[in-house]
């Protein structure tokens, strides 16, 4: 009860403290800040009985947490979020989006200015079944509601291209040291540093922008009464409306991307389940595939170096394998759609 012992005078009721603890058992948070929450939860769903708090799976940056009422009903879903006005635009934004009429998101319930968002719980359907034209479909509707939005200009970031970043990590020495010494790890890097050209940045600001989930894929979803929802909405921003393509060819539905690319029905594919993209989207679509799997290539490798420096096992293990992958998928998508790279790369 130590952590608690500091509210314990505090204008703060019993139920909260206890509550506050079991938030504090699986986040690291400022007891004021916890007790807050919870007393701000109370206050929007008008609860009566105690609250109880649940890590859900998901989330490799950010997991989110179920709250549970009397003790196992589920109540809501929060996530933590820095509280930035960059924040706050975002979960603006998609209440304005769900408001037009996009009704596959969660509704997002107002915590001012705490640092989480506090979403609509949705209880996901047993065996659920996804596909790259139903995921297509979905990004269809999503994109035609946030084309064009108001909250558009609000929205730009750091678009993705700034994650590829030149000079890359430096592979580890002690960990399969022959694997960086291959062809294929070698092709990795040609592309790491051509995304980190300037020829390239020229090509990626030309492509059309919009507000985008920014990380489009299955596990992004949840299936719920036949309804599909998007959520983990931490990456919507207004970037490279390919980008929400690359995120399902480049990693969710790669072996159906080939395989569309191979026989040259990727084109007509994208125009029967989502619809007519530009000219210039068609020319770089496979580029922007392999900038999102990159990405995955960079980030698999900085969580590589960080588990051999901790001595961390599981995460060695996690990472390793997620980086071979990526190398061969790298590799693959090369063969079916290669860029032809100049000699300064």
């Amino acid at each position: 009860m130590a952590a608690i012992s500091a509210l314990a005078t505090s204008h703060f009721t019993q139920p909260i403290l206890r509550e506050t603890q079991s938030l504090l058992s699986i986040i690291s948070l400022e007891e004021e800040t916890a007790a807050s929450v919870i007393s701000k939860i109370r206050q929007l769903f008008k609860i009566q009985g105690e609250l109880s708090f649940q890590k859900l799976p998901g989330g490799d940056c950010n997991f989110p947490i179920l709250i549970l009422q009397n003790p196992v009903t589920p109540l809501a879903v929060l996530k933590q979020e820095k509280n930035t006005q960059a924040t706050h635009n975002r979960l603006y934004a998609l209440g304005a989006i769900r408001a037009s009429g996009f009704d596959a998101l969660p509704l997002i319930y107002d915590l001012g200015d705490l640092p989480f968002s506090c979403i609509e719980y949705l209880e996901p359907d047993p065996n659920p079944s996804h596909s790259l034209e139903s995921m297509f479909q979905l990004a269809a509707k999503f994109h035609a509601h946030t084309k064009n939005s108001p909250w558009t200009e609000a929205l730009l970031g750091k678009t993705i291209y700034l994650y590829i970043d030149y000079p890359f990590e430096t592979p580890p020495t002690a960990w399969e040291p022959e694997l960086f010494q291959t062809e294929q790890w070698k092709l990795c890097i040609q592309y790491v540093h051509y995304f980190a050209s300037p020829e390239f940045l020229e090509i990626y600001e030309k492509l059309p922008m919009q507000i985008i989930h920014g990380d489009l894929t299955p596990n992004n979803t949840i299936i719920c009464q036949g309804k599909t929802y998007l959520v983990d909405l931490d990456k919507v921003r207004t970037d490279v409306r390919l980008i929400d393509f690359a995120a399902l060819c480049g990693w969710s539905f790669l072996d159906r991307y080939l395989e569309l690319t191979e026989s040259g029905k990727l084109q007509s594919f994208i125009e029967t389940h989502y619809g007519v993209l530009e000219e210039i989207e068609y020319r770089h679509f496979h580029k922007i595939v392999m900038l999102f799997r990159c990405g995955v290539l960079k980030w698999s490798l900085k969580e590589l170096l960080n588990g051999l420096s901790s001595s961390d096992t599981q995460k060695i293990e996690q990472f390793g394998k997620m980086l071979k992958g990526t190398i061969q998928e790298i590799n693959a998508i090369h063969k079916y759609a290669p860029i032809e790279f100049n000699s300064h790369f």
